[in-house]
Formats: C-alpha cells, structure tokens, sequence
C-alpha cells in the first residue's frame, strides 16, 4: 500500500521457464506454459523503500508447479530517528520544563533543569511532528527569567533549542535625614557592589528623597 519496489524472478529445473515481474503496489500474473511436474524456483526481493520506511517481502524464495499459485506478501515499518533538544544560557540557575508530544501520539515525555542541557527525543516517527513546550517554574533570587521560544516544533533528525535570559530586579530606596532642626550640614553618599549606582546628597535641614 506505501509503493515498495519489489522484484519477483523465476526459473525452472528443466530449463524451460524463466522470467521476472517488478512493481510499486499490489499485482497478479500468470507463468504460462510451466510442464507438468516440473518445479518452478520464484525468488522475491525489496528493490526500493518508500521514503520513511522500511519494507520486506515474504517469502524471499519459494517453489511451485504447475496449476499452483503462490502470494508475496510485502510489509513496512515506518524509520524512526531522534530531535535534538538543548537549553542555554541559563547562567544564573533559572528553573525551566520542557514537555513535548507528537501528532500522532506515540512520544511524549518531558525535562527539567537549572542549567544548561541538551538531550534527544528517540523514537520519533518518519513524518511525524513532535510539538515542544518550555517554561521558566522557577527564578533565581533577584532576577526575573524568560524561555524563549515557549512553543516550536521538529521532525525527526532535527533539533530544538531554547534560550534563557535574566533580567536584574530593580527598585527604589528611600533614604530620610530628620530632626535637623538647627541647619547643621550634612552629606550622604551612596555605592552599591556591583558598581551600578552611586551618587551623594548634602542639606542642612530636614530632607527625604530615593535612590532608583
């Protein structure tokens, strides 16, 4: 029923038959003019796979006489192969799950992590669409993460990759100089230790104000 190329030869043990039949789908034929109990050799091959399978023929070699018939019967299985899946930049140890299934429902499964990682999908089928779904469970301290892409899709011998980026939490600090009644004058100076803020204020009274 896929169109497997399938070659069927023959010949007799007396020398007097001998002949071949080739084809793509089912077919029938008769071997004329076979002597009375002479023995007729038919051997059978797969010459050609349909693309994404892989076909036999049963039997491969058989024996028959004259009034006799004889069937081949051709059989598929469908090839299967892996997607490759890998998850990167994930520096900070963001917590991420990758799920996935297919069209046809024969792979499913998922993976978790907090780091970089590749891994395959085996068992994928010929023609088949696995479909792949990420997300971040779970941030690291102080940073807010993003998966992307959250949904792509591959066929078997492809791959997949999803990348991880972190954005820094930011906010604000509200700093307050009070009871300065007296107008003494005061300055305050401020660094952070990653280098990213920095800066000062000086007053000589009562004063309140924030550091974005």
């Amino acid at each position: 029923t896929l169109g497997a190329t399938w070659e069927v030869t023959w010949s007799d043990t007396e020398g007097v038959v001998s002949g071949s039949q080739s084809g793509s789908g089912n077919s029938q034929w008769n071997i004329p003019n076979v002597p009375y109990t002479d023995t007729v050799t038919l051997n059978a091959k797969i010459t050609q796979n349909p693309t994404g399978y892989t076909c036999t023929i049963s039997p491969t070699s058989t024996t028959a006489q004259a009034g006799q018939s004889i069937t081949f019967t051709v059989s598929c299985t469908v090839e299967t192969g892996s997607i490759s899946v890998s998850v990167t930049n994930d520096t900070l140890g963001a917590t991420w799950l990758v799920t996935w299934s297919d069209s046809q429902g024969k792979v499913s499964g998922s993976q978790s992590g907090s780091s970089d990682a590749s891994w395959t999908v085996n068992n994928v089928p010929y023609g088949d669409t696995v479909t792949f779904q990420a997300q971040i469970v779970s941030n690291p301290s102080g940073y807010t993460c993003t998966i992307s892409p959250t949904s792509q899709t591959a066929q078997m011998g492809g791959s997949v990759t999803f990348t991880v980026s972190c954005t820094l939490i930011t906010g604000p600090i509200n700093v307050e100089v009070t009871n300065d009644t007296l107008g003494a004058t005061w300055q305050i100076t401020w660094s952070d230790t990653q280098g990213i803020i920095s800066g000062s204020q000086s007053g000589s009274s009562d004063e309140s104000w924030t550091i974005n």
